[in-house]
């Protein structure tokens, strides 16, 4: 009996080992949304605004309402080239990513009801008063910024010490 009091504590410990231990799998899955931070992530600007004009040869203006990320002009002109196609006095949010060609711009259109539409599966904010409140908040968490150390090694030290304690406690006693 006292066997098996032992072994069921043993078992016990292994399973916090191995349920809080282990990270959580990194595997991405097909069809899921990316994460708006990873878009945004390495883009250097990110604008709100207007398409006020598009040229003969496709280049476009766009007016800057707001920069939520970066810096930029109060009017930007892309070139012709691009593979989207604007409307003129359409709204959106362009995602600018440095070195790259403009057919690389991610552009969530804004609705004239502040809804955002956006260009792919992509976990983003739906109301345009949403998607700038997420620029307006930090970048990230106190807990990443001050890194923890793995779980794993902390939670088998604390078994381990449980169960040298307890079988040292069981053999004094016999």
């Amino acid at each position: 009996m006292k066997h098996r009091a032992g072994l069921a504590f043993v078992l016990v410990g292994i399973v916090a080992c191995l349920t809080l231990g282990v990270p959580q799998s990194t595997v991405a899955c097909t069809g899921c949304a990316e994460p708006l931070s990873d878009v945004v992530g390495p883009a250097d600007r990110v604008l709100l605004g207007t398409i006020t004009s598009a040229s003969e040869t496709g280049g476009y203006t766009f007016a800057v309402e707001r920069v939520l990320k970066g810096n930029a002009p109060s009017v930007v002109d892309f070139p012709p080239g691009s593979i989207r196609t604007f409307t003129v006095g359409s709204r959106w949010i362009l995602v600018l990513y440095p070195g790259h060609a403009l057919e690389t711009v991610n552009a969530f259109r804004v609705e004239p009801d502040g809804t955002v539409v956006s260009p792919g599966p992509f976990d983003a904010p739906t109301t345009l008063t949403a998607f700038i409140a997420w620029f307006a908040a930090p970048a990230t968490d106190t807990l990443s910024s001050s890194p923890l150390p793995p779980t794993w090694p902390l939670v088998f030290v604390l078994a381990f010490v449980c169960l040298l304690a307890r079988f040292t406690a069981r053999t004094r006693l016999d």
